[in-house]
């Protein structure tokens, strides 16, 4: 999806320099003031209109590149990317497929990326799983808790860095520790934030050393958090 630039207004008046600058000026300028009426966009005699005098606004000031199909480029905001991506990944693909045949260099291993909005280059390296990663990850987060801290002590933990949560639910292999929805159960289970570890394990809604299930809207699968509580 392409954003839409914006020109200030006294340099499409003043000191145009470029083609899109004497067809901004056209378009918000003349056909306002001229035509009175909501540019069609998709009418092929009110493109022609600001075309040709975006053209003689062009060439009065020196200006060259002024065309009918720049001209609909600038007022629908169109990039023409659909046949030049096609274009790069054929021929990334032939690439691919002369090194695979031929031995002549390496191949892809698992991702490339093209950039190529100021210049073009393309560079490819191996994506790995971590096995720590909250997303991709599998393997349990192992943490160590003291008895006396609060279960919103361990929240603001799972918002901060390297967990990043919004605002997770979290069970033990026991009880629903804290649910953030639906509403009801949230406002049942929201005075056991204010609860220590001590607390909950005291009413057996944990164990000593115990595995925590987490969920949270930022990830998609679910944390699997393996606690002790220490004195």
């Amino acid at each position: 999806m392409s954003n839409e630039k914006r020109y200030n207004i006294c340099t499409l008046a003043e000191t145009p320099r470029v083609p899109e600058h004497c067809i901004e000026y056209v378009y918000i300028k003349e056909w306002n003031e001229q035509m009175k009426r909501k540019l069609n966009t998709d009418s092929k005699e009110d493109m022609t209109w600001i075309y040709e005098r975006a053209l003689k606004r062009a060439e009065a000031y020196g200006i060259q590149g002024v065309t009918y199909m720049l001209t609909m480029g600038v007022l629908k905001h169109i990039i023409p990317a659909v046949a030049t991506t096609n274009a790069i990944v054929a021929a990334s693909c032939v690439s691919e497929a002369l090194k695979i045949g031929t031995t002549v260099s390496v191949h892809l291993d698992n991702q490339m990326q093209y950039s190529g909005q100021t210049g073009t280059y393309a560079f490819t390296f191996q994506y790995e799983r971590s096995d720590n990663c909250i997303v991709c990850g599998n393997k349990p987060i192992e943490m160590v808790l003291k008895s006396e801290s609060k279960l919103s002590d361990f929240m603001n933990i799972l918002k901060q860095a390297p967990y990043n949560l919004k605002n997770p639910s979290v069970r033990s292999n026991s009880a629903s520790l804290y649910m953030n929805a639906p509403k009801s159960l949230e406002e049942e289970l929201r005075p056991r934030l204010d609860m220590t570890w001590k607390q909950l394990k005291a009413e057996k809604l944990v164990n000593k050393v115990d595995s925590l299930s987490v969920t949270d809207s930022t990830v998609t699968q679910i944390l699997i958090i393996n606690i002790e509580l220490q004195d």
